[in-house]
C-alpha cells in the first residue's frame, strides 16, 4: 500500500495527476484511466466544498484490482458529504465504491477491476442503490 497526500488545489491537478499515474504506472491501462478521471473529478469536487485542504490517498493493489482510499484526517466527513463528492461520473468510472470508518473518521473507497471482472454499469448501479449498501460498508 502507498500512502501519498495531495493538495486539492486545482493548480496542483496536474502534478498529482502525474504522481498517481506513476504509482499505477503498471496496472492495466484502462484501469488507469478510470482511476485517474475519478481522482481528477474528486479532487474537483473536493475543492468546491473544502477549498484548501488536502486530500490523502492510500492505493491497495489487489488481485486484478486496485482500491483507492480518499480521506482527510482533518475533517469528519459524514455519508451525505460523500453522497455529494461522489458525482454520476465518479460512480459511472468505478465498480464499487463505500464507506470505510475502521481507519479515518470519513474514508472512502473506491475500486477499479481490470478486464473482464469490469461490472457493467447496471450491476454498479444495484450495487449502490439505497442505504442497505452503504450501511453494508460502513464498518468494512
Amino acid at each position: 500500500m502507498r500512502r501519498n497526500h495531495f493538495d486539492s488545489s486545482p493548480c496542483q491537478l496536474r502534478s498529482n495527476l502525474n504522481e498517481l499515474d506513476r504509482l499505477l504506472g503498471n496496472c492495466d491501462p484502462r484501469l488507469r484511466r478510470r482511476a485517474l478521471l475519478v481522482f481528477g473529478e474528486l479532487a474537483a469536487q473536493w475543492q468546491q466544498s473544502f477549498s484548501g485542504e488536502p486530500i490523502s490517498v492510500d492505493l491497495e493493489f489487489l488481485p486484478g484490482a486496485v482500491r483507492m482510499d480518499i480521506h482527510n484526517e482533518a475533517r469528519t466527513l459524514t455519508g451525505k458529504d460523500w453522497e455529494r463528492l461522489v458525482t454520476p461520473v465518479v460512480a459511472d468510472l468505478v465498480d464499487g465504491w463505500g464507506l470505510d470508518r475502521r481507519r479515518f473518521s470519513s474514508n472512502a473507497w473506491f475500486e477499479f477491476g481490470e478486464g473482464a471482472g469490469r461490472r457493467s454499469a447496471t450491476e454498479r448501479r444495484l450495487m449502490r442503490g439505497g442505504s442497505s449498501q452503504r450501511e453494508r460498508h460502513r464498518d468494512a
